[in-house]
């Protein structure tokens, strides 16, 4: 999320998206989690359009206000949204309205 200009702060815990298992490890004082995630979340789309999807899913319905969908607009050329709105087409109905409204603005 910090990528997207949301959280400056450094997680203490890392989280990977990944087609396997979710699983988590102890490494030292830090925990590593694999999250399950299915394959069209992963497979086919761009960096951007994968962060957003997170970032959105991250955060939940509850919490999606006109200032967040206002932030991520303005992280996101107009070229990317273009390509938002194909990639994301085949993620949940709710994320996609966010997306769609991310892309309106």
């Amino acid at each position: 999320m910090s990528l997207l200009g949301f959280s400056m702060q450094v997680p203490a815990k890392w989280e990977y998206l990944s087609s396997g298992d979710t699983k988590s490890y102890q490494v030292g004082n830090r925990s590593i989690s694999f999250i399950h995630r299915v394959d069209r979340e992963l497979n086919g789309m761009s960096r951007k359009t994968m962060l957003v999807i997170q970032a959105i899913k991250a955060l939940g319905p509850e919490h999606i206000s006109k200032d967040i969908i206002n932030q991520l607009a303005e992280k996101t050329s107009p070229a990317e949204k273009e390509k938002l709105l194909i990639e994301a087409k085949p993620t949940t109905n709710w994320i996609y309205e966010v997306i769609k409204k991310i892309c309106e603005v």
